[in-house]
């Protein structure tokens, strides 16, 4: 099984790391505490297995012989057993005993659905790039802010989705003066969105409480629950190539959204559409 992991160790270069484990935690798309951690479960297929070879320390004990002393790692506690001291061994029996009872809690079952998970592996796989640099686009990487406002027993409603993804801001408001409602189920992404304002959308989305989504590039990845049909306004703009890491073409995206989501794509003009 690999996992993502949002807050492993301290210091640099161990944030944000893919890992991989010989236990199952939960199911695909889960997201997990694990005592002072948080990870997204990847589950046992992922895009370029060969990066993330490194364990993921479930607990479990690594020993380093010293100078007849033997140093015992839970996470980032250190613990010094000396094999002639009965109080330093009954230290080890409790580091062992805590291994056997660590705590791990599903925070939010299925955070990404199956389509979701699909979708972000398949970006992270075409466009040879790697998980942090992805799953960005997906979810904030501060996932303790998301945790305090998303809501653990609402119900998801199958509600019909339309994905309206134009290729600037100019184009959308031109349209949006004519033809959008201010209301909950027409919804408006930026990428200029404080966090706190995206992950209100985002949910909205994922309850299927929005019907009607217009984003630009940077905003179509979301956790869509029915989603039917999409927009695609103004192809040929040159706004829809994405020059940063993962570089990717919207169109290249939206084919994926029509696969994963069987939807319908319907190529506009806007100029000849309004």
């Amino acid at each position: 099984m690999y996992l993502f992991s949002f807050k492993y160790g301290n210091g640099f270069g161990k944030y944000y790391r893919v890992f991989k484990t010989e236990e199952k935690i939960g199911n695909p798309g889960d997201l997990v505490k694990i005592q002072d951690d948080i990870v997204l479960l990847l589950w046992e297929e992922i895009s370029f297995p060969e990066k993330y070879e490194h364990r993921y320390p479930l607990s479990e004990l690594k020993n380093l012989k010293q100078e007849k002393k033997e140093k015992v790692w839970l996470f980032q506690e250190e613990v010094l057993w000396n094999e002639t001291s009965p109080s330093d061994n009954d230290a080890f029996e409790n580091i062992q005993d805590n291994k056997k009872t660590s705590k791990t809690e599903i925070l939010f079952p299925q955070l990404f659905d199956e389509s979701y998970l699909n979708l972000l592996h398949r970006m992270v796989l075409e466009r040879f790039s790697d998980y942090k640099s992805v799953i960005k686009y997906f979810i904030p990487l501060e996932i303790e802010d998301l945790l305090k406002r998303e809501p653990s027993n609402e119900t998801i409603k199958k509600t019909e989705q339309n994905l309206y993804v134009f290729p600037d801001n100019r184009t959308r408001f031109n349209f949006l003066a004519t033809h959008y409602k201010d209301d909950q189920t027409h919804l408006q992404l930026f990428s200029t969105d404080t966090d706190n304002k995206k992950n209100k959308h985002r949910r909205m989305i994922r309850y299927g409480l929005a019907k009607h989504i217009f984003v630009t590039q940077s905003e179509i990845f979301q956790p869509y629950q029915n989603l039917k049909k999409i927009y695609f306004i103004d192809s040929y703009k040159r706004y829809y190539h994405n020059q940063q890491d993962p570089r990717y073409s919207i169109e290249t995206v939206i084919e994926k959204l029509k696969e994963i989501y069987h939807a319908e794509v319907e190529i506009l003009d806007f100029k000849t559409w309004f």
